[in-house]
């Protein structure tokens, strides 16, 4: 595996999952780390649904550009459910004063997070790395091997099933879009994204957990607090 490869797909998987990120700040606010670790998985699912549909369709075709526009509704959906809120002493609502904001008030989760999500990632493509045949893991990694290159070579879909020649495949292949969408957009090779997208799946579902974890114990930290203060302020009962 080569660190370019690396690099690129990482790269793409973020500029997808920080648009998502955008999307959860809007409509997880509530949430201690406004929904950042799961808006992550969300960039690239509402990506790939934007990707999938338009082929489906017929609108598009099986294209860069098609995968590019995915990303183009992610990051348009994203700005414009933030545009409304005030952002720092009134920022402006453009891409650059979104993310300058953003980037002056990143707070530790984010951080965390972040970190969280490159160590998931390079650690997991670097134990992918010493085992990188399909061969060795059998069962279903054939059939995902020849459903994710059905897919990126397909002009539209469904996809045709490359080992039903002339039938559509007739299993559920939704998670292959992600990972053909990222293809295309990063011209890595099927057979090296196959084991960069096992990765991104276990980075993904590492800050996800993450991410409801420290929800979690933020909330439970903001209730036990108001108890405390609820516990003082009661009055105590004089003595009879």
């Amino acid at each position: 595996m080569q660190f370019t490869e690396l690099f690129l797909w990482y790269a793409w998987m973020q500029a997808y999952g920080v648009g998502g990120s955008l999307i959860a700040r809007a409509w997880l606010r509530h949430l201690p780390d406004r929904g950042y670790g799961v808006g992550k998985a969300a960039g690239l699912i509402f990506g790939a649904f934007v990707y999938w549909i338009t082929i489906t369709l017929g609108w598009t075709s099986n294209s860069v550009g098609t995968a590019l526009l995915g990303l183009a509704v992610v990051w348009a959906i994203g700005l414009g459910a933030n545009s409304g809120r005030q952002i720092e002493q009134k920022t402006s609502s453009t891409i650059v004063g979104l993310l300058s904001a953003a980037i002056r008030r990143l707070p530790t989760v984010i951080v965390a997070t972040e970190v969280l999500l490159l160590m998931a990632f390079v650690g997991w493509a670097y134990v992918r790395a010493y085992t990188p045949e399909i061969a060795d893991s059998g069962g279903e990694k054939f059939m995902e091997s020849m459903m994710i290159n059905a897919i990126v070579r397909a002009p539209t879909f469904p996809p045709n099933d490359a080992w039903l020649t002339g039938l559509p495949i007739s299993y559920y292949y939704f998670g292959y879009i992600i990972f053909a969408m990222l293809i295309k957009v990063s011209g890595v090779a099927p057979s090296i994204a196959f084991n960069l997208g096992g990765a991104m799946i276990f980075a993904l579902t590492f800050v996800g957990a993450f991410s409801v974890g420290f929800n979690l114990w933020a909330a439970r930290r903001v209730l036990g607090a108001e108890t405390r203060v609820v516990s003082t302020e009661s009055p105590v009962p004089s003595p009879e």
